[in-house]
């Protein structure tokens, strides 16, 4: 009973903190269990009411594909502006995370790292009978999270898909001049102020 009560009293306290202040965390891989806190985070906030902006802070390696499409999904219907902010690294479906917040409000530290990443057969745990239905699927997805991240870049097809191919890793620099993030933020005040 103890614990029933102090398990609501901390969901209580983290949804007055997420209200306060509007900021979702994406940390470590992205499971069905981060898809949905990150999800249910969205949706509180959206019924809130306000039309103040959400950041979505992340700092994560991927990791499924269909979980991370959940959370694309929701970015994508809610009315609140999806702010992201990478800090530390995102790669793979964190990237497309990342590149999908509002245009001009996608920021990271300097010292990030970016990463795109292949999609491969481990993270649909392919059984050997289900090979030939399974690689369609993760050729499906693929071409899903190509064409989301392809979306949000400047550059030619056949460049993207060139980088693609190579899994190629970005610092925030190269973040900006490829479209994923909008500005490079410094990792102190102290900096800024010396």
């Amino acid at each position: 009973m103890f614990k029933r009560f102090r398990r609501k009293k901390e969901n209580e306290e983290l949804s007055r903190e997420i209200a306060k202040s509007r900021s979702v965390k994406i940390c470590g891989e992205i499971s069905d269990n981060t898809a949905t806190q990150t999800i249910a985070s969205l949706l509180f906030l959206q019924s809130e009411g306000s039309r103040a902006p959400i950041t979505l802070d992340i700092n994560s390696p991927g990791g499924s594909v269909t979980a991370s499409l959940a959370i694309l999904d929701t970015m994508s219907v809610i009315t609140c502006p999806v702010h992201t902010h990478c800090s530390g690294m995102a790669s793979g479906t964190a990237l497309n995370i990342l590149a999908q917040g509002e245009k001009g409000y996608r920021t990271a530290f300097d010292l990030v790292e970016l990463n795109i990443v292949q999609l491969y057969s481990k993270e649909m745990n392919v059984q050997e009978r289900d090979v030939e239905i399974q690689t369609k699927e993760i050729e499906r997805l693929r071409e899903i999270l190509i064409e989301n991240l392809r979306g949000n870049t400047i550059l030619s097809k056949a460049a993207f898909d060139e980088d693609f191919e190579d899994a190629r890793k970005f610092d925030a620099e190269s973040a900006i001049v490829y479209g994923f993030i909008d500005e490079i933020l410094p990792q102190s005040l102290d900096k800024v102020n010396h």
